[in-house]
């Protein structure tokens, strides 16, 4: 996936802007690629608790507000002026 200033690379788990590379957890790789692959659709918490975490239906936890809130910390500076449009390669 290409963004407009940066490059994201989920197989290889880094977000690269410039010369800086962030390198992303496994779960933060499989939560970007899960929620690019519904792009202008609404995810729920739940959905995204069984279909990246795994969890049975009904579990409460904070795991994705904490993995987000995480990840846009982390990210912020890589990402700051990276624009949402995305040019998506024929291999993702």
């Amino acid at each position: 996936m290409q963004l407009t200033v940066c490059s994201l690379d989920l197989d290889q788990r880094v977000v690269r802007r410039g010369d800086a590379t962030l390198r992303l957890t496994s779960t933060e790789a499989v939560l970007l690629r899960y929620l690019a692959d519904r792009p202008g659709q609404d995810v729920s918490r739940d959905e995204l608790l069984r279909q990246v975490w795994g969890y049975a239906d009904g579990v409460a936890s904070r795991t994705v507000d904490t993995t987000i809130r995480r990840l846009r910390a982390t990210a912020s500076p890589i990402a700051a002026g990276c624009s949402s449009s995305t040019n998506r390669s024929p291999s993702t």
